[in-house]
């Protein structure tokens, strides 16, 4: 190998290595949130001899029939997940790290692909792939097993815009491989569309560096390099429209398509004043972790401004950052709780790369800020990057205790007698019961079935419970299985007096432990929820 090479793949391998050694301290404890709907589903279909129809039946369907989600990929690698590693968490979060190692290494690769033969691509391949890999609002896409979509779609995203930018001018071999790799991001989660985006910036790129000089000529070469991806795109929203009636729509409430028009993506981003601070609660880092990342989108801008295969690149990449902030914005509402880090991912992918150009520009003093901005980055970056990976792993050991004691308590419960345990949907930014109701109580997570005898709830879940007991809620879940009475949760109305729980425990997230709680209703809905507060703050747990 001649030294540059060697160079180069030392710029990946660093990166990657990174990824994966500050993110070890999140492989261990439980599955939290989503995670269980994950194992649950792919656990049924393999007991049930479907595990291939299960992973199959994706590509033709959405995620689930209320949602407007087709990822049939990532759900596919959710089934493989399980068939390798049943309920073994820590082995299904490997899969998420490894993914987000090697995210870092294309980050890093595609760094040195669109600047061929520029001095200083190596330093600033490397500079792009720690920083990508230790951004902290990431953790929530790395951490969180349910965040593997945005892993799979970013690293399908990254191939095909390195494959696109090694092809030759022609569709050859490298430019059939990014197609294919652009309909494999699409398959796993719908902010891919970026990858199209990015794939049609570097066309226009290359067009500019070719020589062509007018709009019109940058155009036509463009198309010309580029058609197959924008019919890719014109198919994916027809396949679109014909699943789910909106081309567009991704989550529910949403309008994407009249987002621009009546001031919704205003008001999106606007929530992003107080995410940000939720997301990342250290004052003094996260303010200057901001400023470091304005001012690398000024000395891009500057770049932007000289001339060279630099300057073309750093052009391209800022058309793809503010569109990929277009395309969030009509999407997406930021929470205040700071959950949804993880619907920037391949924003921040496309952005360290633009952040790291300006260290190959042709002036020193715009070489010597950008490098200045990066270290105030990183130094930002790091704290916040470990205090987001210790929450998610205290979650996580919490949730694996939590597992274990409903095991415990269901065994002690006397026969007849019936458990309800009510747990927090979230533990500050992270998901905790949200999603894992019924994965708890079954196997692959416990050894048998605990629903005949015991059942989790979150608090969002309890308004519902008077109407479900006067449904017999209860008793049906100490007949049926709870796959049964989930299906159909309001059964006929009885007669009261209502099967009632017998047992009432609670999660108290400072001790990480279950404890048991003194429920005093007189059967009134109205009361239902006031009587469920006084008994949860008098046990120590939070509402």
């Amino acid at each position: 190998m001649t030294r540059p090479r060697v160079a180069a793949w030392l710029a990946c391998a660093l990166p990657a290595l990174v990824a994966w050694l500050v993110y070890r301290p999140a492989l261990g404890g439980g599955f939290v949130g989503d995670d269980y709907s994950m194992l649950w589903t792919a656990h049924a279909a393999r007991e049930a001899g479907d595990a291939l129809g299960h992973a199959l039946a994706g590509f033709l369907h959405p995620v689930t029939a209320a949602s407007n989600q087709y990822r049939p990929l990532t759900l596919a690698s959710f089934a493989l997940s399980e068939a390798g590693s049943g309920a073994d968490a820590a082995a299904w979060r490997a899969a998420n790290v490894a993914l987000h190692a090697a995210n870092a290494a294309l980050v890093a690769l595609l760094v040195i692909v669109v600047t061929p033969a520029v001095r200083g691509a190596a330093g600033a391949a490397v500079v792009a792939g720690v920083l990508f890999a230790c951004f902290p609002t990431s953790v929530e896409a790395v951490a969180w097993i349910a965040g593997r979509f945005d892993l799979l779609a970013t690293f399908w995203m990254l191939v095909a815009a390195i494959t696109f930018a090694v092809g030759s001018g022609r569709f050859d071999g490298w430019r059939a491989a990014s197609l294919g790799a652009t309909l494999l991001a699409l398959a796993s989660k719908e902010s891919a569309v970026l990858a199209i985006v990015l794939v049609v910036a570097l066309a226009a790129r290359r067009a500019w560096d070719d020589g062509a000089q007018r709009g019109l000529d940058v155009a036509a070469r463009t198309w010309r390099a580029a058609w197959p991806w924008v019919l890719l795109a014109l198919g994916y929203f027809v396949w679109r429209q014909w699943l789910f009636g909106d081309p567009f729509r991704v989550f529910a409430g949403s309008n994407p398509g009249g987002a621009l028009g009546d001031g919704t993506a205003l008001r999106n981003a606007a929530s992003l004043a107080a995410w940000w601070p939720a997301a990342l609660p250290m004052p003094v880092l996260r303010h200057a972790l901001a400023a470091a990342l304005v001012a690398m989108l000024v000395l891009a801008l500057a770049l932007a401004r000289e001339r060279g295969t630099v300057a073309t690149a750093s052009v391209a990449l800022l058309l793809v950052v503010a569109a990929s902030g277009v395309l969030v914005a009509m999407q997406l509402r930021w929470p205040a709780n700071g959950q949804g880090g993880r619907n920037l991912y391949a924003v921040v992918a496309a952005g360290a790369v633009l952040a790291a150009l300006p260290l190959m520009a042709s002036q020193r003093w715009l070489r010597r800020a950008t490098l200045a901005a990066a270290i105030v980055a990183l130094v930002a970056a790091w704290p916040l990057l470990r205090d987001g990976i210790a929450q998610r792993a205290a979650v996580q050991q919490a949730m694996g205790t939590l597992a274990t004691s409903l095991a415990r308590i269901a065994a002690e419960t006397p026969p007849g007698e019936y458990v309800l345990v009510v747990i927090p949907d979230q533990l500050g930014a992270v998901p905790f019961g949200r999603g894992s109701q019924g994965g708890l109580v079954m196997p692959p997570v416990q050894a048998t079935p605990l629903s005949p005898r015991l059942l989790v709830q979150t608090t969002y879940d309890l308004p519902a419970w008077p109407e479900l007991l006067a449904r017999d809620f209860v008793g049906r879940l100490m007949r049926e299985p709870l796959a049964s009475v989930a299906a159909q949760p309001m059964g006929p109305r009885v007669a009261p007096p209502y099967r009632m729980p017998d047992r009432y425990w609670c999660f108290d997230a400072q001790r990480a432990a279950l404890v048991p709680l003194a429920l005093a209703w007189d059967g009134n809905a109205q009361t239902w929820i006031p009587a469920w507060k006084r008994a949860l703050a008098a046990a120590g747990c939070a509402w």
